[in-house]
């Protein structure tokens, strides 16, 4: 799949479906937790990761359901990894609405391709389980783990 710009997947439509695949409650996800991994491009690695470091500050300062917001990158590559787990869907909704209202959304559309999403909790929507087939998303089902 080519890759998209942020602008493709940052609408509050997009984040609305996707909270869909990620929240019901279907006794799959028993610990209720929402995780997703989105992997990205950039031509531009310095300012992602001075992005990423005020995203990051803003999160830990304002958003106390979202439990972990972690970036990975490889600067050769341009290859910028992140992690999310939000305590439930309206964390996950309050997150993506507070990108676009402090203005990092926006920020980040000018820097960054879509490559893959990967879901980490089971797709029970039926219209996001066809949102992210459109998207090529992975939808991974846990091995084997422990989370404290």
């Amino acid at each position: 799949m080519a890759a998209r710009k942020c602008a493709d997947l940052c609408d509050q439509s997009f984040w609305e479906d996707l909270l869909g695949c990620v929240s019901q409650d279907d006794g799959e996800n028993p610990m209720g937790l929402h995780r997703t991994v989105l992997e990205w491009t950039t031509d531009d690695y310095n300012t992602v990761v001075a992005l990423a470091r005020r995203m990051s500050d803003y999160i830990e300062a304002n958003e106390p359901d979202t439990l972990a917001f972690e970036w990975f990158g490889d600067e050769a590559s341009g290859k910028v990894v992140w992690y999310q787990v939000y305590t439930n869907d309206e964390a996950f909704l309050k997150h993506a609405q507070n990108m676009a209202q402090i203005g990092l959304r926006d920020e980040l559309q000018k820097v960054l391709s879509f490559e893959r999403l990967m879901i980490l909790t089971p797709i029970t929507h039926s219209q996001v389980k066809e949102m992210a087939h459109q998207m090529d998303a992975v939808e991974l089902k846990e091995i084997a783990g422990i989370v404290r």
